[in-house]
């Protein structure tokens, strides 16, 4: 089964996995669910895969890469290994037939779904800097069984904890991703979203980065700039 599969099962399975979050679920539930997602994108989804990874914008510990690929289990959407060379090369071939993220030239409902790796191709080059990283070959290698095991680990616990701590952010990470990727390229260039941008914690200055890509803030309202500084600034005090 291709990983892209695999992925649409993941979040298929997490949807049903809401009826009886709606059911014996409280508003309070629903909140920290979005807000553990909102951590999550800002820590790991922006920061980690996007700004560092995929565009190598800053430098810091190695710790950092542990923290981020750990988080990214928690949203379903893949290694980090394949996602940063996806993105590299959405950026090489930007708004073209080879843009892996392009809904002109591929449409906007496979993009919103993420269903172009179905019959798309990344180019070697653009695993360049990646594939010898030992962090990415450990979580690309056993992704699927480390989404296992936390799936695991979180029923045991309490199976709204699996609702809420699995589910929840990776419904959320599925939809807006899949609607910044889509709707931001839309009329076959990149454009700003000041509301998606909320939601996507600095993301949506989306033509500003492409603009600059190496660029650390991205705008006004950009809470993963500041959480940068911050391991940053805590890694040159110690």
């Amino acid at each position: 089964m291709k990983t892209t599969h695999k992925l649409l099962l993941n979040h298929l399975l997490c949807h049903f996995a809401l009826i009886p979050g709606f059911i014996y679920g409280d508003l309070w539930m629903f909140i920290a669910g979005f807000i553990w997602y909102y951590v999550i994108t800002i820590c790991s989804s922006s920061a980690g895969y996007h700004r560092y990874y995929a565009h190598q914008s800053f430098e810091v510990g190695k710790w950092f890469e542990w923290y981020t690929n750990f988080l990214s289990l928690f949203v379903g959407s893949g290694p980090y290994l394949t996602r940063a060379a996806i993105h590299r090369q959405h950026h090489a071939y930007t708004d073209t037939p080879k843009d892996p993220s392009c809904p002109v030239h591929h449409g906007f409902w496979k993009i919103y779904f993420n269903v172009w790796g179905l019959d798309g191709k990344i180019e070697r080059k653009f695993f360049k800097g990646l594939i010898n990283n030992k962090v990415l070959k450990f979580f690309h290698n056993h992704y699927w069984k480390l989404v296992f095991t936390i799936v695991t680990v979180l029923f045991l616990i309490d199976p709204l904890l699996l609702v809420f701590g699995y589910c929840v952010p990776c419904v959320l990470s599925s939809h807006l991703f899949g609607l910044f990727n889509a709707y931001l390229h839309k009329d076959g260039k990149a454009s700003n979203s000041h509301w998606l941008n909320l939601f996507t914690a600095g993301e949506g200055y989306h033509k500003t980065h492409h603009d600059n890509s190496k660029k650390i803030r991205l705008g006004l309202i950009d809470p993963t700039y500041f959480f940068i500084r911050f391991i940053k600034l805590e890694r040159s005090i110690n």
